[in-house]
């Protein structure tokens, strides 16, 4: 009697990998896959789903010449890390540090908008 082949696992489970890496390691990693990775704009979430296991996040953009959704991408990812992703977007938000640095971006903003601004002025005839 002939027996089925048993399945094997080629790939292991992150909990059992012995890769230890060090926070410049995954600096490094993320810095040269960011220049290919795929870049999009959301400008709503559209849905949330929270489960045991997996969560999914919906966003996407809406169109300015319809009402209606121009386009939408899907994150899937472990409910614990988007717990955290959540956690540490928060946190990040609530900084006093990043209050201050927008509020320095804006004002160069405005600044060079202004200078812009009185460079187009139109002279004014007597």
């Amino acid at each position: 009697m002939a027996t089925k082949p048993k399945n094997t696992v080629t790939s292991q489970p992150t909990a059992s990998r012995k890769v230890e890496l060090q926070p410049t390691d995954i600096t490094q990693s993320i810095d040269k896959l960011q220049a290919s990775a795929a870049n999009i704009y959301a400008d709503s979430l559209l849905q949330l789903s929270v489960g045991g296991f997996v969560s999914k996040a919906v966003v996407g953009s809406f169109s300015t010449t319809s009402a209606s959704v121009a386009s939408i991408t899907v994150l899937n990812m472990p409910t614990r890390a988007m717990l955290d992703m959540a956690v540490n977007i928060l946190n990040m938000f609530a900084s006093q540090g990043l209050e201050d640095r927008l509020g320095q971006d804006h004002q160069a903003l405005f600044a060079a908008i202004k200078q812009v601004r009185a460079a187009k002025k139109p002279a004014q005839t007597p």
